[in-house]
């Protein structure tokens, strides 16, 4: 699967997608079962639509960053917003010209989006920006 955009944190030596933000303390997406053995600095767990998640005090985290990942699909750049266990992406454009060209579905303010197997995307560039801690 190809990287996707998004915050991510490291936690214990693993990344785990940031689902939540508070002045001190980070919310981190995890398994659903997750417990006290795994995150043993979590204030809580909480269920959340994205699923389960924890929230740690940010002083616990290794490193929190930005990523945004770009790439080339049926000719149009895109950007690439995140993978799903069915082995599809989630592809999504600010540009109208590009969501009709590419069959998208949204709108100028939640951007349009749609789904691309991953083999058809290239990727064309990832950067990454730290937050400050």
């Amino acid at each position: 699967m190809p990287p996707s955009s998004g915050s991510y944190a490291e936690y214990r030596g693993r990344t785990y997608t940031v689902v939540a933000t508070g002045a001190d303390w980070v919310g981190l997406h995890c398994h659903a079962g997750a417990g006290s053995d795994e995150f043993p600095d979590a204030i809580e767990f909480r269920e959340g639509r994205t699923g389960t998640w924890v929230q740690l005090p940010r002083a616990t985290l290794a490193r929190i960053w930005e990523q945004r990942v770009q790439g080339l699909w049926r000719g149009s750049e895109v950007t690439v917003w995140n993978s799903l266990p069915d082995g599809q992406i989630v592809l999504r454009s600010g540009d109208p010209a590009v969501a009709a060209r590419l069959g998208m579905e949204g709108d100028q303010n939640m951007l349009w989006a749609t789904l691309a197997p991953a083999n058809e995307v290239e990727v064309t560039s990832v950067d990454t920006r730290d937050w400050r801690q």
